[in-house]
């Protein structure tokens, strides 16, 4: 009922399934609860507990993207390593998909958006991102890393991680892709795009998802 209750404001643009970019400035619930017995909006009896999607809820869970992971892999992750995952994949699959070197993430965003603890001392944060990426390089999703030094907006230290994808999320990526009607069985582009081009790509999928399933408010 917790999440039911959760109440989201929410200002921001997300590209459609289509490629059309929509914008939402709305405030909503994601979902009500109706309990056995109660009454359905069609007016029959509740034979069982059911959930009701909001309109603005349902709206932007059909036409967003979906976010590409292999949820069997999701579990076996630690928690921290988990977060990392869900995070940086859109990002991996577009560095496939463009035949980049590399896929980028800050590494401000990712204290963000998993909520750890930020570090400005560069041998703390390699320990505490050396804990995170050992389960991926172990599996073979990413088969290399390295770190860029960089500055944030306000002048803090920060660093760029530059992740080579390995062979299990180029497996994943084929995996993926080749089941989607809207993309080819080899749906690696042929057009290749600079390494400075992925920094603007998208990654509103793992935005849009965290703040409709978390209820975060966002403006």
């Amino acid at each position: 009922m917790q999440n039911a209750s959760a109440f989201i404001t929410a200002k921001f643009s997300y590209r459609t399934v289509s490629g059309l970019e929509r914008n939402l400035e709305a405030g909503f619930n994601r979902y009500s609860v109706i309990f056995t017995g109660e009454r359905l909006p069609d007016g029959r009896e509740a034979d069982a507990v059911y959930v009701l999607l909001s309109d603005i809820f349902l709206e932007i869970l059909n036409s967003v993207g979906t976010r590409p992971l292999d949820y069997d892999y999701l579990k076996a992750l630690p928690p921290s390593s988990q977060r990392f995952y869900e995070l940086v994949s859109p990002q991996v699959f577009a560095a496939l998909k463009y035949n980049l070197s590399s896929a980028k993430y800050l590494y401000s965003d990712w204290c963000i958006y998993s909520g750890t603890k930020r570090y400005y001392e560069w041998d703390k944060a390699k320990k505490q991102l050396y804990k995170v990426l050992k389960p991926h390089k172990d599996s073979g999703y990413i088969a290399s890393v390295s770190f860029e030094s960089t500055a944030d907006s306000k002048g803090e230290k920060d660093w760029v991680i530059s992740l080579v994808p390995g062979t299990k999320a180029e497996g994943e990526f084929e995996r993926f892709f080749s089941n989607k009607e809207a993309f080819p069985k080899s749906s690696r582009s042929s057009k290749k795009v600079s390494d400075e081009a992925l920094e603007e790509l998208p990654i509103q999928e793992t935005l849009f998802w965290d703040l409709a399933m978390a209820g975060l408010e966002s403006k």
